[in-house]
């Protein structure tokens, strides 16, 4: 039995095919021991038998061997590290073939290794968990000082960028105020009123100062003040990590011994980096890592990833970056802060048969700085805060949904060059938003009731986006300008006066909004749909 929920896959490719020219390698994480040569399943006489790390056989592998995973019913508390490997040969890549297994980025956090702090609140120092602690199977988010604060008070953050943070009282301004700060070797800097700026920090009025090293001692107008720390606001169910301490405040009721509690401190499940090469990974799910399930970085290249999956990850379920070039096709990526996040510099993206859900920022994002093609075809994107987000992206077959309880959802925000045909887009709180430098085309799309609006910000909306045979709801309206107010009209009136290059083929239309999807005729395709409404049960 597997210690945690699977990730739901969207197709099943498991199989121990032998690799041309090639040796199978396995790793077991029971019975499996290092010291074997990984060339047997089974442990067999003269140290015959499967290694027990997928790092091991990674070291072991050359071009066209495969790494077979046996699905042993644990998870994998362990990173598929091709770090630093040169990979595989055209023609015969390297491949790891996870065969449904997870890997894990937690570990367990008995009650056995916490003690008393003060208060009710708990700490630990042999396991440090990074951005999120997991409590009976929920992710629950580091607490930071600057979120606690109180107005007249400070704070410091040496592993947010080493900020000073301040909430100045109500109806005052950080720059209103004189603030001296102690600095080590007993220097002394009076701050800059000029250089307080917006943060990070959930509360709006708190202002960041950068570039001090950690306060001895500050002075609030001549009067000494001290700094606030995470730990000591903890509220019940909360955590927090101050000098390579975790602090924990178990929730009202609950004892350690309640909660079964894990400290999230792997990096990534599976990572690519440097001059790595023709590398192919497959049937391997990834969760609870601190950054991403799936991260690449360099000049990666022929990296091909299939029923690739991720789930309650700090940062992206996927992720590729610099100049690397990645074919994901199969993927399921829920709970992650993007679903996919592809920031290259060069290189390219082709991006296929994805369900991405639940994002707590964005579902797709492309941000490139450079016209570097990236393609997203077959797509699902459901209750993502933005849905889809970027630029010089070509894609086809899209379905973007809220839920009829879901967070508000902005279903596209263009940037660049952006093609997009066959989109379905039903429920969402806002439709588009194009900036000024956008250049969008949208073909044989319906864009169902929506609660918002298309938003255009420049003066021309024809010079910016284009739609080519589509259709919308009735109650749907358009709102445009460089800067406000913005002028406003009617969707059906808009197409009526849009400029002919602007609008080809369109038509209005009356819809219910129904949350099965069925009876739109247009926009994505009925297997797209029948899909979306077999994975929401």
């Amino acid at each position: 039995m597997t210690d945690s929920k699977p990730i739901s896959l969207l197709i099943i490719i498991s199989f121990f095919s032998p690799q041309l020219n090639g040796v199978e390698i396995y790793v077991d994480n029971v019975i499996g021991n290092d010291s074997y040569d990984g060339l047997a399943k089974l442990v067999l006489p003269d140290n015959q038998g499967p290694f027990k790390t997928i790092n091991a056989a990674i070291k072991k592998a050359g071009p066209g061997d495969t790494i077979q995973l046996i699905q042993t019913g644990a998870l994998y508390r362990q990173t598929a590290n091709f770090y630093g490997h040169k990979g595989g040969a055209r023609g015969k890549p390297i491949t790891l073939n996870g065969n449904g297994v997870t890997l894990s980025g937690a570990d367990r956090c008995s009650a056995k290794g916490w003690s008393e702090w003060k208060d009710g609140i708990y700490m630990r120092r042999d396991k440090v968990s990074r951005v999120f602690l997991l409590v009976d199977g929920k992710m629950v988010f580091q607490q930071r000082a600057f979120n606690v604060i109180r107005p007249g008070e400070f704070c410091y953050m040496p592993d947010f960028f080493s900020r000073l943070y301040f909430y100045p009282p109500e109806g005052k301004k950080a720059e209103e105020f004189k603030i001296k700060v102690g600095q080590p070797g007993g220097a002394a800097v009076n701050l800059d009123p000029s250089v307080w700026h917006p943060s990070h920090s959930k509360i709006r009025a708190v202002r960041r100062y950068p570039g001090l090293k950690t306060p001895e001692w500050l002075e609030l107008n001549g009067e000494r003040v001290r700094l606030v720390t995470a730990k000591e606001r903890l509220s019940p169910g909360e955590w927090c990590l101050e000098d390579k301490v975790m602090y924990f405040r178990p929730s009202a009721g609950k004892t350690l011994n309640d909660l079964n509690v894990e400290a999230i401190i792997r990096i990534n499940g599976v990572q690519l980096t440097g001059n790595t090469s023709h590398i192919v990974v497959r049937n391997i799910n990834a969760q609870h890592v601190y950054n991403d399930g799936f991260n690449i970085h360099g000049k990666v290249t022929g990296a091909e990833f299939y029923n690739c999956n991720a789930r309650q990850c700090g940062d992206e379920g996927f992720s590729s970056h610099d100049d690397c070039e990645t074919i994901l096709d199969g993927a399921v990526y829920e709970e992650c802060d993007n679903g996919i996040a592809n920031v290259n510099v060069s290189g390219w993206s082709k991006t296929t048969n994805v369900f991405i859900r639940n994002s707590r920022s964005v579902g797709f994002l492309i941000a490139n700085s450079v016209k570097q093609r990236h393609t997203l075809t077959n797509a699902i994107l459901v209750d993502n805060p933005s849905q889809f987000s970027g630029g010089y992206t070509v894609a086809d077959n899209v379905l973007i949904v809220r839920s009829k309880d879901g967070p508000r959802t902005q279903a596209l925000n263009c940037k660049a060059e952006v093609s997009i045909g066959r989109l379905l887009a039903v429920g969402n709180s806002s439709l588009m938003r194009a900036d000024g430098k956008s250049n969008v085309v949208i073909r044989n799309s319906l864009f169902g009731p929506a609660q918002r609006v298309f938003h255009i910000r420049g003066d021309n909306p024809a010079e910016i986006v284009r739609f080519e045979h589509c259709i919308f709801s009735r109650d749907l309206h358009i709102e445009w300008g460089a800067r406000p107010p913005w002028r406003k009209a009617a969707v059906a009136d808009w197409l009526l006066s849009a400029q002919s290059k602007s609008v080809t083929g369109c038509a209005v239309k009356t819809f219910t909004a129904n949350q099965s999807l069925t009876g739109y005729e247009g926009g994505c395709s009925e297997e797209l749909i029948e899909k979306y409404n077999r994975l929401i049960r």
